[in-house]
């Protein structure tokens, strides 16, 4: 009979070190879509761009007031960017993927690539997006078609070809291309 109580007691630990293990991995995966936009929105920043959104729930509204101007952004729905320079590529267009609720693109005048325009499916919600005066071509309009909500698209000054430009029309009939070939 005394050989069952250790036994049980053996068994009333683990759901302590379970919950020791788990809480904080739950707190962990809980913050991670934060602290990948706060990160995001400094690389925006880096690069002097510009950042508008708004605050959403009851919660998001008590974080922004309370936390510092610098991490208020973790908890802001961003909907609008705006980037240009050539300090803007590829890598600062991956980390973009943090905001699923962008709405606004603009990144006229970036070192963004062809390649890089795959980053792009990762915001679904986009309605508008400026390439203008890049170096993207036909090759990168691929990476384009997924985005059923774009509404503009601005392709001024890129090496993107008239044929590029049907192609993709005809993938997105609803939006509204502007370029150079008008």
């Amino acid at each position: 009979m005394t050989d069952r109580q250790p036994t049980s007691r053996k068994i009333g630990r683990w759901p302590k070190i379970a919950a020791a293990c788990l809480i904080p991995a739950a707190v962990g995966a809980l913050l991670l879509p934060y602290y990948q936009q706060w990160k995001a929105v400094e690389g925006v920043r880096a690069v002097g761009g510009g950042i508008a959104g708004d605050v959403s729930g009851p919660m998001s509204s008590w974080l922004h007031e309370r936390l510092p101007r610098k991490w208020s952004f973790a908890v802001v729905r961003v909907s609008r960017i705006h980037v240009d320079g050539k300090q803007f590529g590829d890598q600062q267009l991956a980390d973009l993927s943090a905001f699923r609720d962008l709405r606004m693109l603009r990144m006229g005048q970036t070192h963004v690539s062809d390649a890089g325009l795959r980053h792009l499916a990762n915001l679904p919600k986009l309605t508008v997006l400026d390439l203008s005066s890049t170096t993207i071509s036909d090759e990168g309009l691929q990476h384009l078609n997924r985005l059923s909500q774009l509404r503009l698209l601005s392709l001024e000054d890129t090496q993107v070809t008239p044929a590029g430009i049907r192609t993709l029309q005809a993938t997105l009939p609803d939006c509204r291309i502007v370029h150079s070939h008008d």
